[in-house]
């Protein structure tokens, strides 16, 4: 957590919940044959509904879940071997930024700092941003999966 002139500055963490809910969306249709709700969804995330439900709609954008209406329930329409970390991190970053880093665009441009440090941290930033990705594209949701499994003493 960082502070800025009295503001909190938290980092973002729709790309974890947004895996947790796919993770559990698909272990849940493994182990159990059952969609979870977003209620069910929440409480194993400790977070409200609304919030779920929102990541949900952006995962179902993603054409990653379908959600059943009525009764509710929250499905893969995707194996869980197709889905990358990166692909999930994509689709919840959907209408924003792609990059985990963004700059300060107010800075005082006379100023010998304020006018160049964007200028000086954009090809840093740029190259973590791809080595982040890199990454992210190696591990599938199943393999996340399969980890949590085995964690809690089950295989996948």
């Amino acid at each position: 957590m960082v502070t800025t002139g009295g503001d909190i500055v938290r980092g973002n963490t729709q790309f974890s919940v947004a895996t947790h809910i796919l993770a559990l969306v698909g272990l849940s249709e493994h182990y159990n044959n059952h969609m979870p709700t977003s209620a069910e969804i929440a409480d194993s995330v400790n977070t409200n509904p609304v919030v779920i439900r929102r990541i949900i709609s952006l995962l179902k954008n993603a054409g990653f879940v379908s959600v059943r209406a009525g009764v509710g329930g929250v499905g893969l329409l995707k194996s869980p071997e197709s889905i990358s970390l990166l692909d999930i991190y994509k689709a919840i970053q959907t209408g924003q930024n792609t990059s985990v880093f963004d700059y300060h665009h107010n800075t005082k441009q006379s100023c010998p700092i304020g006018g160049t440090i964007n200028t000086v941290l954009s090809s840093k930033l740029d190259a973590a941003q791809k080595k982040m990705e890199d990454e992210l594209v190696l591990t599938s949701l199943y393999i996340v999966m399969k980890e949590i499994a085995e964690l809690n003493g089950s295989e996948l």
